[in-house]
C-alpha cells in the first residue's frame, strides 16, 4: 500500500501501522522482518495462538528499532486471548532488551475492555502516538 499512497501524497515524515487479532500478527510480522517500513507500530490482541505461537521464537531480533511499538490487549479478553497476554509481555521484555530506547515499547492493558470493544482504544493510543 505505500507506494500507492507515497506516490500521489509523497512521503510522510511519520508512518503508524496498526493491527488488531490476526492484522496484529501482521504487525509483528513487518515488525521483525521489515521494522523500518513504519515509525509508529500498534499490535492490538495479537492471535498469538494461531499456530500455536510457534513462529514466535524468542530471542526476537530488530536491527533496526522503530520510535514506538505499542502491543494492547483488552482485560475482558477470552481466555484464549488472555492466554496471549503473557506471552505479549514476554516479547515486550525481550524487544526492551535490546532496544535503544526500551520505554519506547509498550504493553497496554486495556481495563474493561473485550477483544473487540478494545479496538478503538488501541488506535487511540497509536495515533496519539504518532501525534507527539
Amino acid at each position: 500500500m505505500q507506494p500507492f499512497t507515497h506516490k500521489p501524497f509523497g512521503m510522510p515524515h511519520k508512518e503508524l501501522l496498526f493491527g488488531h487479532s490476526f492484522g496484529g500478527l501482521f504487525v509483528l510480522y513487518t515488525l521483525l522482518h521489515k521494522p523500518r517500513s513504519f515509525n509508529h507500530y500498534v499490535c492490538a490482541s495479537p492471535s498469538l495462538w494461531w499456530g500455536e505461537g510457534k513462529f514466535i521464537a524468542l530471542p526476537l531480533k530488530i536491527m533496526h528499532y522503530p520510535d514506538s511499538i505499542i502491543f494492547t490487549s483488552g482485560s475482558l479478553e477470552a481466555n484464549f486471548q488472555r492466554q496471549a497476554k503473557s506471552k505479549i509481555e514476554e516479547i515486550v521484555q525481550d524487544l526492551q532488551k535490546s532496544a535503544p530506547n526500551p520505554k519506547s515499547i509498550v504493553f497496554v492493558e486495556l481495563m474493561g475492555q473485550n477483544y473487540g470493544s478494545s479496538i478503538p482504544y488501541a488506535l487511540n493510543l497509536g495515533l496519539d502516538t504518532l501525534m507527539q
